[in-house]
């Protein structure tokens, strides 16, 4: 399916979501803990495989548990 919008000259859009764990100091518990991330960003890629350039600069929505 996306390769038939891409083949017929037009862009394919997607949500990449990843999910994680990094470790950080928060001012507030004052020690170092493993704290879950969720980011999720809607792209868009064009013809070459290539992230659009409308897509470049945009913010992804960033949850810090």
């Amino acid at each position: 399916m996306a390769r038939d919008a891409v083949e017929a000259g037009s862009r394919v859009e997607l949500t990449v979501k990843v999910r994680s764990r990094i470790r950080a100091r928060l001012a507030f518990w004052g020690n170092r803990h493993w704290h879950p991330l969720h980011v999720g960003c809607e792209v868009a890629v064009g013809l070459d495989g290539q992230l659009l350039a409308e897509y470049t600069q945009k913010r992804c929505s960033i949850d810090f548990f």
